[in-house]
């Protein structure tokens, strides 16, 4: 079992990114916004990559092409 890092998500993200596109395919465009407040966190490197694998379920339920879109939480004020 690996033991939990302080991530930097964007870092997991662009790491990631090629890998993804080539898993989602032609026909789904995929877009990332990083965002360079957005806080570290502690999970194992591998808990994070399969939060974005489930990329694969978002391709199903676009049989037709689309966009998928990974962006860090929006917090707003009010």
């Amino acid at each position: 079992m690996l033991a939990p890092q302080v991530l930097d998500l964007n870092s997991v993200v662009v790491n990631l990114e090629k890998m993804l596109r080539r898993l989602i395919g032609e026909d789904v465009k995929l877009r990332t916004v990083l965002d360079s407040s957005l806080a570290r966190v502690r999970r194992t490197p591998d808990q994070i990559e399969q939060v974005l694998m489930n990329c694969r379920e978002r391709r199903d339920a676009m049989p037709l092409g689309g966009d998928l879109t990974i962006e860090g939480p929006q917090c707003g004020t009010g």
